[in-house]
């Protein structure tokens, strides 16, 4: 068999230059992956571009040449040499996959980064209601009944709009229990109104830790938060 036969046959990955391209794609593509895994998306990007980078100029002068679809020239279409085209599948793999990597921790990084930004928003909503509660019960005792109860519900119908948008009824409905709760009295109004903010602002300081792990409603924007100012029944 002559050598051009032997040759035909030869895999197209034993050339040297083809182990070479192959090692070069692997390895960048495999520290890329890496690189990204630590966050380090855009140095992770770049490794793996200059690994497609290494094989295009070990393959320069093929390149240059490439016609995915030569005429030969008795006018019928050739396919090209089965070594570069194996090498064009693995060159798009190596772009194809760190790319569609970064793409995702990208998009998934900044999502996270809202979100996190939004939470720490909504702790300051939360630390807000708090402050509001606790100077309803500065010298409480001394409060005139009507007066204190209105002010009182009109700060409860804040914080329940408050926690019912950000979260859903169910939270809102936690935040008015009095479950697990007790209160003593002396039977004066002021000392139940006093009992019912102090109850509210302990499940508000529960909320804020909680804050990390529930999920928003997602209509709900703590940047542009609109406090209810009007309550029919208070």
């Amino acid at each position: 068999m002559s050598e051009q036969k032997l040759q035909e046959q030869e895999h197209p990955l034993v050339t040297k230059r083809a182990q070479g391209a192959v090692a070069v794609l692997a390895l960048a593509t495999t520290l890329g992956i890496a690189l990204m895994s630590f966050h380090l998306l855009i140095w992770g990007l770049l490794t793996a571009f200059a690994g497609v980078a290494g094989a295009f100029w070990i393959y320069g002068a093929d390149f240059a040449h490439l016609r995915l679809r030569l005429l030969s020239p008795n006018g019928r279409l050739i396919s090209p040499p089965r070594e570069l085209t194996v090498l064009v599948v693995l060159i798009a793999a190596a772009v194809i996959v760190p790319s569609g990597i970064f793409l995702h921790e990208w998009i998934s990084g900044s999502e996270s980064a809202h979100l996190a930004m939004n939470r720490v928003v909504v702790k300051g909503l939360i630390g807000t209601a708090i402050k509001e509660g606790e100077a309803l019960t500065k010298d409480w005792d001394k409060r005139e009944a009507e007066s204190f109860e209105h002010e009182t519900n009109f700060w409860t119908n804040r914080i329940g709009h408050l926690v019912e948008d950000a979260y859903g009824e169910g939270e809102a409905r936690l935040l008015m229990s009095d479950a697990g709760f007790i209160a003593y009295t002396d039977g004066k109004k002021q000392t139940e109104t006093r009992n019912w903010i102090i109850h509210r602002l302990q499940r508000l300081n529960e909320l804020i830790p909680r804050v990390d792990s529930l999920a928003m409603r997602p209509t709900f924007d703590p940047k542009n938060y609109h406090w209810a100012d009007k309550c029919a029944e208070c």
